[in-house]
């Protein structure tokens, strides 16, 4: 008899389709990997079920190939990829995927060739592209993009007119090992003393891995070094003992080594890590390990949330205020949500931990659905931090741009210094200066394809978009008038190292931010650097906020304090309180006192007095009244749609029928907000715009929003526009 199955791929795709299985094959069953041909391709997919259908329209054609001899996903992966595409409205093959590693799927790469190797052009740009094709061995289309991307456009041309040719090659899914070991657990008995506080959170914790009843999550609230970590290594013995496995989120794996290496000090080969650095090699590896049962400890950021560990107990959630959990491209998904549905189908407990919890976490404490767990003390160091206020606003050479630093954080630095002590300053924002501008047409230098200001690295004489990447030489004149008056406004990062310099020429002064950490390991080597004591002074963008627990380091100073607070988002006051109280808890972690030194133009706002103070309930209390009062989360649920596309006038046409198409059909009383160009409104050529729907009840929200997407999504990728609808939105830039 015939076997037919329903597969289902990687694409945005709500369909399965069904395929006849060679009689050469055993009966197959959900979570197996084939290979099929859809649309004249070759696909890994995956079997999501046997088809019951006897009679076709057309007969199925066969699959080529059985990857796997046994499912790789098992009943919670299924049902956790049915969970996803309800709650964020994609196809079960695009859930599906999420579970694997990336590799474990065939991709189609397209590589470029000449049609003559002989050609020559007397553009420039097309000379360029050229060029490039003609040296490299093997060029990929997505890499040159990736690497050229000022030169899209011309290589897009020049395919089009027939001088380059894409031949497209499918790589084969890999390998990955379906069958189930065991390895006998050591567990290590060496833990740190804990306070009163500790014991009494893991006590809690712990009776509750024991509970057979359904339990809240715990939200662990610690001031920045109260010793949460501890908690979580206990917490991690304790379900080990019940023979239980552990899966702890931090928000990236590169910015907590400490997390990650006192884990592996505790249990060591128990471990496995997951973070974007793992060669792909490793990366399968590491899954193989953790699927055949040889490990009980997960560690990862937002994508381990998906491994494939089984007889979960407990699931850590460090930092759970940190934007990083929720996914920004792709498949719009947060972690939490992924954790909350794990949790549940194993009985675990869950446990977040943070000293700055999101607004909606603790309101769900005040609310009775999670339990508080408090820690008020730090675990090591018993001394109050200094905290010192600046209000630049008031320093005449600040306000003239003649200097970055204060007098009063330059003294603090100095008294630091000369007690071998170290000191970390942050500024959340890259490059020497922020723009660029022409005081002759009092212009700035914008992208070519962005609506942002092209930010000035002097290092390499270079402006550079944040948002797009694109990349061009400082002019010698204005773009725009041709005139030499070209003045740097603003200052980020490199102009306040540049600055640290001159007051502290001996100093051994290192930066931290995405343009220096462009090569593998590089936080990891400052990091250690600054560990040793070989580094004086650190200057860093959010990077430094987070998973740097030293001793010496005793000084703390912030630049431009109020920036996030100007931002257009009702979380930004949130987002500064969070970034003030995290960076100001890296001082004075150890025996020696700590010191803050916080420059600021907005001394007396809330957010800024609130994490000065390390008073996250005062925060709370203030922000919760401007969330209810304007309706937004937690006293409201959110649903974002964003459209873009580089054709202006179809898009806004798009646009006022997706309006019009929820205005008509709104029975529910859903707030529909705007639509509006987006506070960026060009990213990388494509326009974009905002709709959002506000409701205070999410499951007549959700339907709504789902049933406007079904509808809109067709017509949308018939006039090749963007659609993409965001659940519970982070991010609004």
């Amino acid at each position: 008899m015939n076997q037919f199955v329903e597969v289902a791929f990687p694409l945005p795709l709500s369909q399965t389709f069904t395929y006849e299985v060679p009689s050469e094959y055993p009966a197959l069953r959900s979570g197996q990997r084939v290979l099929a041909t859809l649309k004249k391709k070759k696909m890994a997919g995956f079997v999501v079920k046997t088809s019951t259908l006897t009679e076709f329209e057309y007969k199925p054609i066969q699959i080529s190939e059985v990857i796997d001899s046994d499912p790789i996903i098992g009943d919670e992966g299924i049902a956790l990829a049915e969970f996803l595409c309800s709650q964020y409205g994609i196809g079960i093959g695009q859930a599906l995927s999420l579970l694997v590693p990336a590799q474990g799927l065939s991709k189609t790469k397209r590589y470029l060739s000449l049609s003559d190797a002989s050609l020559h052009a007397k553009s420039e740009k097309k000379q360029f592209v050229i060029e490039r094709i003609r040296d490299a061995s093997k060029l990929s289309y997505e890499y040159f993009v990736k690497k050229h991307p000022g030169h899209k456009a011309i290589l897009d041309g020049l395919i089009r007119e027939g001088w380059v040719i894409i031949k497209e090659k499918q790589s084969r899914p890999a390998n990955l090992k379906t069958t189930s070991s065991t390895v006998s657990p050591t567990l290590s008995t060496n833990h740190l003393q804990l306070n009163a506080e500790q014991e009494t959170a893991l006590m809690h914790i712990k009776k509750d891995l024991t509970s057979s009843s359904v339990t809240k999550p715990f939200l662990l609230r610690g001031v920045t070094g109260s010793g949460k970590t501890e908690i979580y290594l206990q917490a991690t013995q304790a379900t080990l003992e019940m023979e239980k496995k552990v899966l702890a989120l931090v928000p990236e794996i590169a910015l907590t080594p400490q997390f990650v290496e006192r884990f592996t000090q505790r249990f060591g080969q128990r471990i496995a890590v997951f973070h974007s650095q793992i060669p792909p090699k490793k990366r399968i590896q590491e899954w193989n390990r953790v699927f055949q049962g040889e490990v009980d400890v997960v560690i990862g950021a937002r994508s381990a949330c998906f491994a494939p560990l089984s007889s979960i107990g407990l699931i850590i959630m460090d930092e759970e205020h940190d934007l990083s959990y929720k996914q920004e491209e792709g498949i719009l998904y947060h972690a939490l949500d992924v954790v909350q549905f794990r949790a549940k189908y194993h009985g675990a407990s869950v446990v977040l931990g943070s000293a700055t919890p999101r607004l909606e976490s603790y309101h769900f404490v005040t609310s009775n659905h999670y339990q508080e767990l408090l820690l008020n003390q730090r675990a090591v160091s018993t001394h109050p931090i200094d905290i010192k206020v600046i209000d630049v606003g008031k320093d005449p050479d600040y306000v003239k741009g003649q200097r970055l630093i204060s007098s009063a954080l330059v003294e603090e630095i100095a008294q630091t210094l000369d007690q071998r002590q170290q000191c970390i300053l942050f500024l959340n924002r890259r490059g020497f200066c922020s723009a660029v501008f022409c005081s002759q047409c009092e212009q700035s230098i914008h992208c070519k394809r962005c609506s942002i200001s092209l930010t000035y690295h002097k290092k390499h004489q270079k402006l550079r978009c944040h948002y797009c990447g694109y990349v061009q030489h400082l002019p010698q004149q204005c773009p725009s008038c041709n005139s030499t008056t070209l003045v740097p406004l603003g200052f980020g990062t490199e102009k306040l190292e540049k600055e640290l310099q001159y007051y502290f020429p001996d100093a051994v002064i290192e930066r931290m931010d995405r343009d220096r950490l462009r090569k593998k390991d590089q936080y990891q080597y400052i990091y250690d650097r600054l560990k040793s004591g070989s580094i004086d002074i650190l200057v860093g963008t959010q990077m430094v906020t987070k998973g740097i627990d030293i001793p010496n380091v005793t000084l703390v100073g912030v630049l431009d304090a109020d920036q996030s607070l100007h931002f257009p988002d009702f979380r930004s006051a949130e987002h500064t309180f969070d970034l003030l109280t995290q960076v100001i808890g890296r001082a004075g972690r150890g025996e020696l006192p700590g010191k803050a030194v916080i420059q600021t133009l907005s001394p007396h706002h809330y957010a800024i007095q609130t994490a000065l103070a390390q008073d996250y309930l005062s925060f709370y209390q203030k922000e919760i009244e401007f969330r209810k009062d304007l309706g937004y989360p937690p006293f409201s649920h959110l649903i974002l749609f964003e459209m873009s596309s580089k054709d202006e006038p179809s898009l806004r046409s798009m646009v006022q029928w997706i309006n019009k198409q929820c205005k008509n059909q709104n029975q529910a009383n859903i707030e529909i907000l705007g639509p509006s160009p987006a506070p960026v409104y060009q990213v990388n050529q494509l326009y974009r715009y905002h709709l959002l729907l506000r409701s205070s009840e999410f499951s007549s929200l959700h339907r709504f929003a789902s049933w406007v997407y079904g509808q809109a999504k067709p017509a949308f990728e018939q006039r090749k526009i963007k659609l993409k609808m965001d659940i519970r939105p982070m991010r609004f830039m």
